[in-house]
């Protein structure tokens, strides 16, 4: 889990108490609905993703402060 934890600093670059948050989320789901989809998933596809939820997120920011 710690391994783990720190891809997705590296990936996300977010501050811990929102990684936190995310994982926190991303357990219910698991519990409320199974771990099915993710036995589906490659590895590199799962990184990918998350790589380009980063470029979102900054993106959305960056316009965020562009707007204020």
């Amino acid at each position: 889990m710690y391994n783990i934890l720190n891809v997705l600093k590296s990936v996300l670059e977010i501050t811990a108490y929102e990684l936190k948050s995310l994982i926190n989320e991303d357990i219910i789901k698991v519990v409320r609905y199974g771990l099915k989809s993710l036995y589906t998933m490659p590895v590199k596809l799962f990184l990918n993703c998350l790589e380009m939820y980063n470029q979102k997120r900054k993106r959305d920011l960056r316009n965020q402060l562009l707007r204020t």
